[in-house]
């Protein structure tokens, strides 16, 4: 379809046809005033190869109007899904939603894990990932939490630490380094301290923790429930004013054998 003057408003019609016509392998638009806002590529029930993908992910690279992807009843092998993940890791990349629902095979979880997560680092501009009715095994196996420089602020770690409560103590490592926390994130993070046996290792690096901050932690640190061995607070604004607090903590909690402080 070449200088067709056609709009966006055709899009709708173009989509019936490919609910019916299963013949259509090539469609083409070449100088036609298509707007941003109608770029989304919506897959329902497809038998996409691995070869399909790899071709989708380049589009990622080349066309930046395209924001949102939709995968539905779709069975992606690991090895289509791994060649999507590297399109979306491309500086280019404007998705902002990327729907993958019932979309996996069995016994997979894992490997599809790490390509997503891979995603969320790379990829600024993802908003919105859907996991939906997706067999991602037993949550349980989740025992390391990377939160590294991301604007995730006191709200965010409350709401944080709401899902930690009630996770039943599955989380070994928590990172939330460079995540723009002041004093009022630690108290929530106490209460974590104080509720989750198999927190171990925490780390608060280039936070404004600040010395109001740090005595919160320590209530939570002289709880008999808290299990911290590491804690971490390297560049988080402290004074000599919080030796006090820091040593009563380790006089009273016998699992805590690391505790860094640089102001």
């Amino acid at each position: 379809l070449i200088f067709c003057h056609l709009t966006a408003s055709y899009g709708r019609d173009l989509a019936l046809v490919f609910e019916t016509n299963q013949y259509l392998t090539d469609l083409g638009f070449v100088k036609n005033t298509l707007e941003d806002s109608e770029m989304k590529l919506l897959l329902y029930r497809c038998l996409i190869s691995p070869a399909s993908c790899g071709a989708l992910a380049t589009v990622h690279s080349t066309n930046q109007w395209l924001t949102e992807l939709e995968f539905s009843e779709t069975k992606l092998e690991a090895l289509a899904l791994k060649l999507l993940c590297e399109g979306l890791k491309d500086p280019n990349c404007e998705v902002q939603k990327l729907k993958l629902s019932a979309s996996f095979l069995p016994g997979s979880s894992e490997t599809i894990g790490r390509y997503l997560a891979s995603v969320l680092i790379c990829n600024p501009n993802l908003t919105e990932l859907d996991l939906s009715e997706n067999p991602l095994g037993d949550t349980r196996t989740l025992k390391e939490l990377f939160v590294f420089a991301n604007s995730l602020g006191d709200t965010g770690v409350q709401h944080l630490c709401e899902g930690l409560w009630h996770a039943n103590g599955i989380i070994k490592n928590l990172v939330l380094s460079e995540c723009f926390l002041s004093p009022a994130s630690c108290e929530s993070l106490a209460q974590v301290l104080n509720s989750t046996r198999s927190l171990t290792r925490l780390l608060l690096i280039n936070n404004k923790i600040e010395d109001l901050g740090l005595k919160l932690l320590c209530e939570g640190l002289k709880q008999p429930d808290c299990q911290l061995k590491d804690l971490v607070l390297w560049t988080c604004h402290l004074t000599g004013e919080c030796c006090q607090d820091s040593c009563n903590a380790l006089y009273t909690n016998e699992h805590l054998r690391v505790l860094e402080l640089m102001p």
